[in-house]
């Protein structure tokens, strides 16, 4: 969850790649959430959004 990679995934969707690729073997119903929970993985995170360019665009001549 702290990886930029998996920063804006949900919970569930971080336990079934982890379990598709053989990492985990915990049910995510009950020791997922609650192994999140305890480590302290699971609080709030910022949404990461790229800057906008705000270049404005005028014309050389009229038309």
């Amino acid at each position: 969850m702290n990886n930029k990679r998996f920063y804006h995934w949900s919970i569930a969707s971080v336990w079934g790649l982890a379990f598709k690729q053989g990492k985990t073997s915990m049910a995510r119903v009950g020791a997922w959430y609650r192994y999140f929970k305890i480590l302290g993985l699971s609080k709030k995170r910022n949404q990461y959004k790229k800057k906008r360019k705000r270049i404005s665009i005028r014309a050389n001549i009229p038309n």
